[in-house]
């Protein structure tokens, strides 16, 4: 009774107009999310591109919305499907480079999910430069922790990594590893890194303690686990990493630990790059002062956003132009667009074409080196149709 009087109140309809907006609109939130099962059922007349835009028109710029909406096309279509999914979203532009590699490694956990006897199949058969590597891990992951028995070790990590095919893969294959390991040692650096230094091949060794900590610094993996809870780093932490990186007496260990103090320097000056490289100098060699100042660039380009050729270009300004620091900055910013996607390469392309023209030879055979690890000379004479004359054949590695 008290409700039908509250309804024909005349004075309480602004009220009841208010509610109404506010219904359809919760409603509207939850037909979004579930969209895509709605638009994109199982069967016939699948179309990647048509559930790239779809997602793109849901999302927009949100990540984590991306990785739930991958979540439920992963449980529902082929891989295949999925891959070329977040192929063709690509094109149409992800928020960061570094969503590539969130949401691979998303979609790959789920296929290895569906049938643990096919995973080594799964893993040989992937790009190792693809999203950075984000179906490598994500496939080694799923298999470490849910399929396999074993406690890494050297000879697990050996026989794990071998199975994918090249360099690289092996060297992302031992990075993903480090994380593992320090989840496994439940966040004991010393630790962990002891069992990394175990790793005979120097490259593998480095990229191993990378893993180890990267996961420390951002642990990821040890939120998902339970091990600790989300955190955010101070000054504080900074200190005792500081102090951390100098205790150990492998090389590859040391230079893994400066370069990702980068990651905290960035988090605690608030992405602040400047006042990031300053703080790159407090390492004991000039050597770790520059692997972690050209991690600065690289992670802030890999998270950047805007015009990525300005950024490129403004980020390695900290530099002296043409010094040994500036073109690695050059290089290593080239290389983390690219590992992300292909779908960079008009934004690299610009930058080396209005680099300094001493070096702009060797900013267009880096972009070359890295386009030739993922696609054909058809496909990088197409994306480098932009590049100038001049430099056509470099950006190609067509001589």
């Amino acid at each position: 009774m008290k409700l039908k009087k509250f309804f024909r109140n005349k004075k309480n309809r602004p009220k009841i107009a208010l509610f109404c907006v506010v219904i359809v609109a919760l409603i509207a939130i939850l037909l979004a999310s579930f969209l895509l099962i709605i638009k994109l059922p199982v069967g016939q007349g699948f179309s990647e591109e048509k559930a790239a835009q779809t997602m793109k028109n849901i999302c927009g710029q949100s990540l984590e919305c991306y990785k739930g909406q991958f979540n439920k096309l992963a449980k529902q279509r082929s891989f295949n499907e999925v891959q070329g999914t977040l192929f063709a979203l690509q094109i149409i532009k992800l928020a960061t480079a570094g969503d590539c590699h969130m949401i691979a490694h998303i979609i790959s956990q789920i296929e290895t999910a569906k049938d643990f006897s096919k995973w080594t199949e799964l893993l040989k058969g992937q790009g190792t430069q693809v999203c950075a590597g984000g179906f490598i891990h994500g496939i080694i992951e799923e298999h470490m922790f849910k399929n396999n028995q074993e406690k890494i070790n050297n000879q697990l990590m050996d026989e794990v990594c071998s199975l994918v095919s090249t360099a690289f893969g092996q060297w992302n294959c031992m990075h993903m590893m480090g994380h593992l390991i320090l989840v496994q040692e439940m966040d004991n650096v010393p630790a962990a890194v002891s069992l990394c230094n175990t790793v005979l091949v120097s490259q593998e060794r480095y990229s191993c303690n990378i893993g180890v900590f990267m996961e420390h610094n951002t642990k990821l993996n040890l939120i998902s686990h339970g091990i600790i809870r989300a955190f955010k780093s101070t000054e504080k932490d900074a200190l005792e990493m500081e102090k951390l990186c100098n205790t150990f007496k492998v090389e590859e260990a040391s230079i893994a630990c400066w370069s990702e103090m980068s990651r905290i320097y960035l988090g605690i000056f608030n992405n602040d790059v400047a006042k990031a490289i300053s703080a790159c100098d407090k390492a004991p060699k000039d050597a770790y002062a520059q692997n972690c100042k050209t991690f600065v660039s690289a992670f802030w380009i890999f998270r950047g956003e805007g015009d990525r050729a300005s950024n490129m270009k403004m980020v390695c300004s900290y530099f002296k132009e043409l010094s040994v620091e500036w073109k690695d900055c050059v290089s290593a910013t080239i290389s983390v667009l690219l590992d992300g996607s292909i779908e960079y390469a008009p934004d690299v392309i610009k930058y080396c074409g209005d680099i300094n023209y001493v070096f702009r030879e060797n900013c267009f055979i880096t972009v070359g080196t890295k386009l030739s690890e993922k696609v054909d000379l058809a496909k990088r004479q197409e994306l480098c149709s932009l590049a100038p004359e001049e430099t056509k054949k470099a950006c190609t590695l067509h001589y």
